[in-house]
């Protein structure tokens, strides 16, 4: 009988990044095990989904393999205890040189790391080794020498005739490990893949539904873990126990797969060689108790990134128990397989009536929405989108007064809630929609001052918030929203610099960020919102002229740049410390749209583009990473 531990992870000082340590004990039979492979329906190209997304979905060609398995060369196993991010990078390697699309020639290592062979470990007697263990004692020797493999090497090793439109960040050096957090390689017609390392551990867009968006949209993705020992400590002045936590070790594993449950991603553990069921939550109710005592009777909890919340990935405690809790530390993902079609893909394209000021997206019981107005004439439609963003079908149509400039969406308690706004009277009302949405349920109607150009909705410590802007004048203020979505108070107000004329609120980690933009000068200033205003983080300069607008997305901050005039447009991929961002895709989608309008349907990203002049409407499905 053999008894499998999956293997504790320590920090290699020697190597640029964590190995692991195997525990006394263990056994490793060096078996292989290739990802099942049934070719009914696939999501992306590296999918296997026999009874659809909703079922149990397996990534196509993957290995599994062990850190520590005897059919590593016995020159470099001394390296094995340590080996859990070579093998599961040379996991994911594998698996996205399988997947790949692109017709291209491999260059460079990883020709080399492609053309290897089956040999034996180099033991007397020799044991004969697999194709995929000979790349995972390659990548030992690389790693040894301080030069490891990694993913933003591989896919710079596709760009064979220097024929990309446009491919790493500025100061990423794709050959270095640890230089690019992330990076792309956009080709002349079509997109042979990205790749990204994100630190995760301040943020909290790294979710299930996200690792399964990611796997879907045809990354090989692995994750990063510290081992952490909970620890009770009294608290007087809290009249109970606060909740410590002390590292221990740390590890890196492979996603594989999910299936519905309560561990729904499946994973490829290099500890040990096994598969098991996890979760990726920050949901501690999902443990149940910390050091003999439950979690609804802690009163405090002191995680290590030092927030009100930490994400972890959780083993299905049936088959994997532990009193350890697995912290999330960054969270990694390799395609050679993005859509061929681009970035950026039209779905949908029509004719509407012209003249709609305002399309505001809104989600009612999970789908996607739009109210559409014109100030003009008080027309009002509510709409639902089709499936695949393929247009929209109205609900109800109505005529409300005349005059309202800005309509600003919220939600309480996941129901959709919103702003409508007149800028030259002042009026402000608050709204919501009755569930079978056939007119809106008014709440409230105040006078605000008028003239505020701009009015952006966030969250700031669980609370709803509006940010309004007088670009004229430079007034600036919070209104903070009431939890009924029936009024709301000025918590600050203050004068900035006149000429803004978009912005971007996001979220880190509970976090609120902004994008600012100048469309006038094309100054644009990253910030971070505080209480009494925002905390300006850095500041560049961009193009003039362009739209800037938050995209719906699980996963990092994204602002879509969209330039009305030229048609021109970037995704701009914002830093997780939210001090810069950088084009993820750049070109072109129609001339003259007026109102962009970002929603997310079954999982994936969209943005429908409307012409007020032209009445031209057309729906884009984004990749993103």
């Amino acid at each position: 009988m053999k008894t499998y531990f999956r293997a504790a992870c320590l920090l290699s000082l020697s190597l640029s990044f964590a190995g692991c340590g195997a525990p006394e004990g263990t056994e490793n039979v060096g078996e292989e095990v290739l990802g099942e492979v049934r070719g009914d329906i696939k999501v992306g190209s590296s999918m296997d989904c026999p009874t659809g997304t909703s079922g149990t979905c397996t990534v196509l060609g993957m290995p599994l393999l062990s850190q520590t398995s005897n059919l590593i060369d016995v020159d470099v196993q001394s390296m094995s205890p340590w080996g859990c991010y070579d093998t599961s990078i040379a996991t994911v390697v594998n698996t996205a040189l399988a997947n790949r699309t692109s017709p291209r020639a491999l260059t460079d290592r990883t020709l080399t790391w492609d053309t290897l062979v089956a040999g034996n470990n180099g033991a007397t007697p020799p044991l004969a080794t697999t194709k995929a263990y000979e790349q995972v004692t390659q990548q030992y020797r690389w790693a040894n020498a301080a030069q490891p493999m990694y993913f933003h090497e591989l896919l710079k090793d596709f760009d064979t005739a220097s024929t990309t439109v446009r491919k790493f960040p500025t100061g990423c050096a794709p050959d270095v490990y640890g230089s690019c957090a992330w990076s792309t390689s956009v080709l002349v017609n079509d997109t042979v893949g990205a790749a990204f390392r994100d630190f995760s551990d301040q943020t909290r867009h790294v979710t299930n539904d996200y690792i399964k968006g990611q796997m879907n949209a045809g990354f090989a993705m692995m994750i990063a873990y510290g081992r952490y020992t909970p620890q009770k400590v009294w608290d007087a002045n809290l009249g109970g126990y606060r909740m410590t936590f002390t590292l221990g070790s740390q590890h890196k594993v492979a996603f594989s797969g999910y299936q519905a449950g309560t561990y729904p991603l499946r994973i490829n553990d290099v500890g040990d060689g096994q598969r098991y069921n996890v979760s990726v939550t920050s949901d501690v109710s999902l443990i149940g108790t910390f050091d003999g005592i439950a979690a609804s009777s802690v009163k405090a909890w002191d995680f290590p990134n030092g927030r009100k919340e930490q994400t972890f990935v959780r083993y299905d405690p049936a088959v994997s128990p532990t009193p350890q809790v697995f912290f999330v530390e960054h969270v990694d993902g390799l395609s050679l397989s993005l859509p061929t079609s681009g970035p950026v893909r039209q779905v949908f394209s029509g004719t509407w009536g012209t003249g709609w000021t305002t399309l505001m997206p809104f989600t009612l019981n999970g789908e996607p929405h739009q109210l559409a107005y014109n100030t003009s004439t008080g027309a009002v439609h509510f709409d639902k989108f089709y499936a695949n963003a393929n247009g929209t079908n109205t609900v109800w149509s109505y005529t409300w007064g005349t005059g309202f400039t800005h309509f600003a969406p919220y939600s309480i308690n996941n129901y959709p809630y919103f702003i409508a706004y007149n800028s030259t009277t002042g009026d402000a009302h608050y709204d919501t929609f009755p569930s079978n949405l056939q007119g809106p349920i008014i709440k409230a109607i105040k006078t605000w001052p008028a003239g505020f150009t701009s009015i952006e909705p966030f969250v700031m410590n669980g609370e709803n918030y509006l940010l309004l802007y007088n670009k004229n004048t430079g007034a600036v203020r919070h209104e903070k929203l009431n939890s009924t979505g029936s009024d709301s108070t000025t918590t600050w107000s203050g004068t900035w610099g006149t000429g803004f004329t978009h912005f971007a609120a996001y979220d880190i980690g509970g976090t609120p960020h902004l994008v600012a933009y100048n469309a006038a000068n094309g100054l644009i200033h990253h910030d971070r919102i505080v209480s009494n205003g925002v905390s300006v983080l850095s500041s560049a300069t961009l193009a003039t002229g362009m739209n800037l607008k938050t995209l719906a997305f699980n996963g990092p901050g994204h602002v879509l740049a969209y330039q009305p005039g030229t048609g021109s447009a970037s995704t701009k991929r914002l830093a997780l410390d939210g001090t810069t961002s950088a084009d993820a895709f750049a070109g072109t989608m129609f001339t003259g749209a007026t109102t962009v309008v970002p929603f997310m349907q079954g999982g994936k990203p969209y943005v429908l583009m409307y012409s007020q002049s032209t009445g031209t409407v057309r729906s884009y499905e984004l990749s993103m990473f």
